[in-house]
């Protein structure tokens, strides 16, 4: 296989596995970010990547409350 390209080998047929791809949880993940927070990474808003207009804040991993403000990082971000 190639750099980029990946060959997922099923042990048994399963009708929806490519629906279940399009989950989030599925998403390429930026590796310098997922090393540096290792098993935290994901747990709170601030130890997440946003590549959209809006990123979480707030947000501390269990409760059910959080805020969204504007990423300046954006490319759109006017």
């Amino acid at each position: 296989m190639g750099d980029n390209k990946l060959q997922i080998t099923l042990t048994k047929p399963q009708a929806d596995f490519i629906n279940v791809l399009a989950l989030p949880v599925f998403y390429p993940q930026q590796k310098t970010l997922v090393e540096k927070y290792g098993t935290a990474y994901g747990t709170t808003s601030d130890k997440m990547v946003y590549d959209g207009p809006f990123a979480v804040k707030n947000w501390k991993g269990s409760n059910d409350s959080w805020t969204l403000s504007k990423n300046k990082g954006y490319y759109d971000n006017a």
